[in-house]
């Protein structure tokens, strides 16, 4: 891909998404070529998908991450030989009221059926989440069109609680319907198989954006004194496990010189600045705030240890991009965490909730230069299995078995 779409390919996805066709500029994602090492080969198109995913554009708790690495898959699996096309399906603005959400929703529907009612499309691929809103949305969508199209569902999230009878049925009205449901661990597709037997499931992994070349990684080398940076990018929410966070941090610091950055927006802000000031530690703490991605780049490139001590999570996209800046990780076992990292190689593991051991975790990884230099070069090589190409494959086998299925290959 050339360097003109890496650093412009949300944009021009975006706008491409709303007007038609989504592509980037300058024709580099031509259907029927494929970029690889060696050079560009002819490739034959696959399939047509539209792919329904949140504008990657918007800062927020959901739609920005989702819609980031929904838009990295729809590239690289261009540059696999698939035509895609892209239609945004969730907010359009960050601020958006309860009009504006109706009727942009509706305007959506009517759009998007009008699209696949053509019969253009082989797949129609929706990013959706655990929440009754999204499902609700897309089985408006799906129902009505379930016999032009085959649907692949992705659920995004980790929050799957069943016994809520109105979401229970939406759920499984939408697993029902789709081809394919794809899930982020393997706790998930547990879950989902035992609330709903019937169900196609697979599992998959977001797609990393790889880093360019021209940024170096940090270096994995000993924290002076007075550089000790402990990281924190996510959503304020109190299942992030920041407020066990700010207290682990509380006592570590009362032990060593260190600082500590909260990347982020989200309901629990204002708590949390509460709470560091009545531990006395509002000179250690930054609340950086919602961040672009060069902002984040340089946070990871100037912090020691990056910690999420959720309580529950799919595949953080924010552990995935650590990892590829070579960055030491202390997280909690967390599903699909405890899919693809190891304890003392990837990570060091923590119970959630539990603000002690994240104490120790902290000190004897910021204690021990040698397993934060060996972690920080399994964790660069680790990233690679995230490349969007990589990734891609996974879910060009699904699309495959879709397809082949109703009889289209």
């Amino acid at each position: 891909m050339c360097p003109d779409c890496v650093s412009n390919v949300a944009q021009c996805h975006v706008a491409a998404g709303v007007a038609g066709r989504a592509e980037p500029p300058g024709g580099c994602g031509t259907l029927g070529r494929m970029t690889s090492d060696d050079g560009i080969q002819d490739r034959t198109p696959h399939g047509r998908v539209l792919m329904l995913a949140p504008d990657p554009t918007i800062s927020g708790p959901v739609p920005g991450p989702i819609g980031k690495v929904a838009h990295r898959l729809a590239d690289a699996l261009r540059l696999a030989g698939w035509e895609v096309d892209t239609e945004l399906w969730g907010r359009h603005s960050r601020d958006e009221g309860l009009l504006g959400k109706v009727t942009g929703r509706a305007r959506d529907l009517l759009r998007i059926r009008r699209r696949l009612s053509r019969g253009a499309y082989d797949l129609a691929f929706i990013h959706t989440t655990h929440d009754s809103r999204a499902l609700l949305r897309d089985l408006l969508l799906v129902v009505p069109l379930r016999q032009r199209v085959a649907w692949v569902v992705l659920i995004h999230g980790s929050h799957f609680e069943k016994g809520r009878p109105i979401f229970d049925r939406m759920a499984r009205a939408l697993v029902a319907r789709a081809s394919a449901v794809l899930l982020l661990s393997s706790e998930e597709v547990a879950a989902w198989r035992s609330f709903y037997p019937s169900g196609h499931y697979r599992q998959v992994a977001n797609a990393l954006a790889p880093e360019p070349p021209e940024l170096g990684r940090r270096s994995a080398g000993a924290p002076r004194a007075d550089e000790c940076e402990v990281l924190f990018v996510g959503r304020l929410i109190r299942e992030k496990g920041v407020h066990e966070l700010i207290d682990a941090f509380a006592a570590l610091r009362s032990r060593r010189t260190c600082r500590l950055t909260v990347a982020g927006e989200g309901p629990e802000c204002e708590a949390l600045r509460a709470r560091v000031h009545e531990l006395g530690i509002v000179e250690d703490v930054e609340f950086a705030g919602h961040l672009d991605e060069d902002g984040l780049a340089d946070l990871y490139r100037r912090a020691d240890v990056l910690v999420l001590p959720s309580y529950s999570e799919g595949l953080p996209t924010v552990l995935l991009e650590a990892m590829s800046f070579g960055l030491p990780i202390v997280t909690t076992r967390i599903r699909g965490a405890a899919d693809h990292l190891d304890d003392g190689v990837n990570a060091l593991f923590v119970p959630p909730r539990d603000t002690e051991a994240l104490v120790r975790a902290l000190e004897d990884l910021l204690d021990d230069e040698p397993l934060r230099a060996a972690m920080a070069s399994h964790n660069v090589l680790k990233a690679r299995d995230f490349s969007p190409r990589k990734v891609a494959e996974a879910y060009a086998a699904v699309f495959e078995d879709v397809m082949r299925e109703r009889g289209a290959l």
